[in-house]
């Protein structure tokens, strides 16, 4: 890159950056590792969505009592069914859904979780970690991607998982959408594999046009799993989910015309959607061609470091990277390995190319 042309990019570095903000984030680094290690905000991320959802239960048991008094002492027929109606309605999942996602899935394009995350007080510390654009494998990309170098979501260490602050936020935000279509597809007279196909492929077109790989360049997998994370979140609020071989409880019931927690309720009810899927390391992009030159190089410089931060090898990521392409068995939208940059074609494959069969 050309002195003058470098100058013209890095002086709209500058310009973005004072127009996005802290809170600017469509993508994140796993690649580039903090100079520290992270504290695990984990515990304290699930003690505050235990509020929320507290706060949510409390508000709609208040509902549920005053309704049932206005029916109780309603003289009509008419009066009585309409408010039993919105009792019933009171009782559905989607209420409880709409009260988290009315505190973390709301605003485009960075989620009020991600706001939240990063103005909030966390006791652990270094909380996150934001390295300058400059410093990140997309770097050499600001002049085919501009909007990228404000668009950067510092990394985050939940539950053991290095992610970006946008993971969550997609989780509670997209997440909400696809159980929206999920419920409407049943609704609808679907199946329920069909009805999961619809959210995801929903999903799938976002990631591929305006809410993803058109601005950026990226299709990213990690936030696709996300999104299904977030999905099978939602539908556990009421009922049992599948998480690989486990089946999650219901995370609240209703006894007595009253929402309540589950006592059967298990310590990781929220971190078992917490996964390596929301590493784009471990679950890297699929970046547009013009990248991949750029961001290979810059991958393999950091390979070394990497594979030694994670105790790893070449075998290992192989597997993981096999692992990752479903969300524990399920399809999420995975857009497979071919012309993927991973670990294994940046670094592994330079460093331990694959050997050439005898003659």
């Amino acid at each position: 890159m050309s002195s003058r042309r470098g100058r013209l990019v890095w002086l709209l570095v500058a310009v973005l950056g004072l127009v996005g903000g802290p809170a600017s984030a469509f993508e994140t680094d796993q690649f580039t590792l903090p100079p520290q290690p992270l504290g695990d905000v984990g515990p304290e991320i699930d003690a505050h969505l235990h509020a929320i959802i507290d706060d949510a239960i409390t508000t709609t048991n208040q509902q549920i009592a005053a309704l049932e008094s206005k029916r109780d002492a309603a003289e009509s027929d008419a009066v009585r069914a309409s408010a039993q109606r919105e009792i019933d309605a009171l009782l559905d999942p989607m209420t409880i859904a709409r009260a988290i996602k009315a505190c973390y899935g709301e605003h485009l394009p960075v989620s009020s979780y991600e706001t939240w995350a990063l103005t909030h007080a966390f006791k652990v510390k270094p909380a996150y970690y934001k390295p300058d654009f400059r410093d990140t494998v997309l770097a050499d990309q600001a002049l085919w991607k501009p909007l990228l170098i404000g668009a950067m979501s510092p990394t985050f260490n939940v539950h053991g998982v290095l992610q970006g602050a946008d993971k969550l936020g997609h989780l509670y935000q997209q997440g909400f959408d696809y159980y929206t279509i999920y419920r409407d597809a049943l609704a609808a007279g679907k199946s329920e594999s069909e009805a999961i196909t619809k959210a995801v492929d929903w999903g799938v077109l976002m990631e591929k046009t305006w809410g993803g790989q058109w601005w950026t360049g990226v299709y990213s997998n990690a936030d696709l799993a996300a999104n299904f994370a977030g999905l099978r979140f939602y539908t556990n609020l009421a009922a049992e989910a599948k998480v690989g071989d486990r089946v999650m409880p219901p995370i609240l019931l209703t006894a007595g015309s009253r929402w309540a927690w589950n006592p059967q309720l298990s310590e990781d009810w929220f971190a078992v959607y917490v996964s390596e899927h929301f590493d784009e390391a471990m679950n890297p992009p699929r970046y547009d061609g013009i990248m991949r030159s750029g961001i290979r190089k810059r991958i393999f410089e950091r390979g070394a470091a990497w594979v030694e931060f994670h105790h790893t090898n070449r075998a290992a990521e192989e597997a993981r990277l096999q692992r990752l392409q479903t969300w524990h068995g399920e399809p999420y939208g995975h857009c497979g390995w071919k012309d993927a940059v991973t670990i294994i074609s940046a670094y592994f494959g330079k460093i331990d190319p694959p050997k050439k069969a005898d003659k």
